[in-house]
């Protein structure tokens, strides 16, 4: 499970499970786990977000 929050200033488009979404400073948001996801940032927009991430059983991915 993953939750963004986008800092101050920051507008970009998240999407999730099909659905986009207009993110901007103090949003919140939320994928579950196994959900594909990515955001999107336009020219001279700022794309500046905390990630905070709940991983059971270990990281799913590889870590180099």
């Amino acid at each position: 499970a993953q939750w963004y929050f986008p800092l101050p200033g920051s507008e970009f488009i998240y999407t999730a499970g099909g659905e986009e979404v207009k993110m901007t400073g103090g949003d919140l948001s939320f994928t579950p786990h196994g959900s594909h996801h990515g955001s999107e940032c336009a020219e001279g927009e700022k794309f500046a977000y905390v990630w905070f991430e709940l991983c059971e059983n270990g990281y799913p991915g590889e870590i180099k």
